[in-house]
C-alpha cells in the first residue's frame, strides 16, 4: 500500500468522512503534493539557468489567476505538472535574455496588450473549467468571473503604481509578470484545450 494511501485512508478512518469529501480531500491533498513538487522543478532548473526570480514571478502569477479563472490541464496532475514547469522556465529564461534589449515602452505595450486580452477572456471564458472539477452553478461561475476581473485591476495597479520603477529589475520582473499573464490568459482560450500536450 502506497503512503498516499495510507494517509487517505487514515484521514477517512480519522475524521469519518464520506466518499464525497474524501474524494475532495484526496484531490486537495494530490494537489498541495503536484504544486509542491512544479515549484520545486521551477525553483531547481531556474537556479541552473540563473533565471529563479523570472520564472517564479511568471508561476506565481499566473498561479494566483488559475485559481479563480481555471484552464485547460493535461490527462494527468503529474503531466501538467511538468508542462507547468517546463513553461515557467521558458518563460523566465526568455525574459531573462530579452528585457536588457527591449525598451522600458516596448514591455509597457505588451503589459497594456496583455492586459486588454486577459480582460476580454476573462469575460467571456472565466471560470474555464475541466470534465474533472465541473463548475456547476451559475452563482459560483459569476463570483469567480468576477473575482478574476477583480484580480486583474489588482495586477494592473500593483505593476504599474506601486512597483513602478525605471529600473532593470523593474523591467524584467514586469514583463515575466505579463508573460505569466499571457500564458494563463491563452489557457482559458476553447482552442488550447485541444492542444496535444493538453491530451
Amino acid at each position: 500500500m502506497s503512503i498516499e494511501k495510507k494517509l487517505i485512508d487514515g484521514l477517512k478512518n480519522e475524521l469519518k468522512l464520506s466518499e464525497d469529501k474524501l474524494e475532495i480531500v484526496t484531490f486537495g491533498y494530490r494537489l498541495l503534493i503536484y504544486s509542491i513538487l512544479g515549484y520545486s522543478f521551477i525553483v531547481l532548473v531556474a537556479l541552473l539557468f540563473g533565471t529563479l526570480g523570472a520564472s517564479l514571478t511568471a508561476a506565481i502569477t499566473a498561479s494566483l489567476f488559475r485559481i479563480f479563472s481555471g484552464g485547460a490541464h493535461a490527462s494527468t496532475q503529474k503531466r501538467c505538472t511538468i508542462i507547468g514547469a517546463v513553461i515557467f522556465n521558458l518563460i523566465g529564461l526568455t525574459a531573462t535574455i530579452c528585457y536588457n534589449s527591449i525598451s522600458l515602452y516596448l514591455i509597457n505595450l505588451l503589459f497594456w496588450i496583455t492586459a486588454i486580452v486577459a480582460l476580454i477572456t476573462f469575460i467571456l471564458y472565466a471560470p474555464a473549467d475541466t470534465p474533472g472539477k465541473p463548475i456547476t452553478t451559475k452563482v459560483q461561475r459569476d463570483k469567480l468571473k468576477k473575482i478574476s476581473i477583480a484580480l486583474l485591476v489588482i495586477w494592473i495597479v500593483l505593476s504599474k503604481f506601486v512597483f513602478k520603477g525605471e529600473t532593470n529589475t523593474y523591467k524584467l520582473y514586469l514583463l515575466s509578470s505579463t508573460l505569466g499573464l499571457a500564458w494563463q490568459s491563452v489557457s482559458l482560450w476553447p482552442s488550447t484545450y485541444r492542444w496535444i500536450i493538453f491530451k
